[in-house]
């Protein structure tokens, strides 16, 4: 037994001392994962409320006023997506929602639509045949691919309206939404 572990440590020392080298490769598979999203001025979050005004109907109270563009800023998306303008009222509305008056109009219709989207322009028609407040949503139109734009903007235009207008101040908030595909 004694012969052959002296055998034994002997062929270990030849092996050692022969100089050979014995090299391993390992390889290591580095992943990630980015997901999509799409910002409006920056932020991932709702930015913030854009204002515009779109001045003075004439003295008989028949429109329409100018059309007016809001500046969203820069839309990132870094993929597809699809963008939607929407409304809290369908049109713009007179005050607290005041009652329709017989020969008077309560409401304000106007078309809004996207301007500097890569593929295609969102719009939507902003009309109450009754003056009462109701939610709507235009067409949802897709971007074909990721895009960096630095002025989105939104433009909206009065709709001549058939009668006189009811005095007061209208309002309506319209919302853009982008949303990764």
């Amino acid at each position: 037994m004694r012969k052959l572990l002296r055998v034994a440590a002997l062929a270990a020392v030849v092996i050692v001392d022969s100089g050979a080298v014995i090299a391993a490769d390992q390889a290591v598979q580095i992943d990630a994962t980015v997901n999509g999203f799409c910002t409006i001025g920056g932020t991932v979050a709702s930015a913030a409320l854009v204002t515009l005004n779109l001045g003075s109907f004439g003295a008989s109270g028949i429109g329409p006023a100018n059309a007016a563009t809001a500046n969203m800023g820069r839309v990132i998306c870094n993929t597809a997506s699809n963008v939607t303008l929407s409304s809290a009222k369908s049109a713009l509305l007179v005050g607290a929602g005041a009652a329709a008056v017989p020969g008077l109009q309560n409401y304000i219709s106007y078309n809004a639509t996207t301007v500097a989207f890569p593929a295609a322009q969102a719009t939507f028609a902003a009309t109450s045949a009754t003056g009462v407040a109701a939610a709507g949503t235009g067409t949802t139109v897709a971007q074909a691919g990721a895009f960096n734009s630095n002025s989105i903007q939104i433009t909206i235009t009065p709709v001549l309206n058939l009668a006189p207008l009811l005095a007061g101040a209208y309002q309506d908030t319209l919302t853009m939404t982008v949303v990764p595909q």
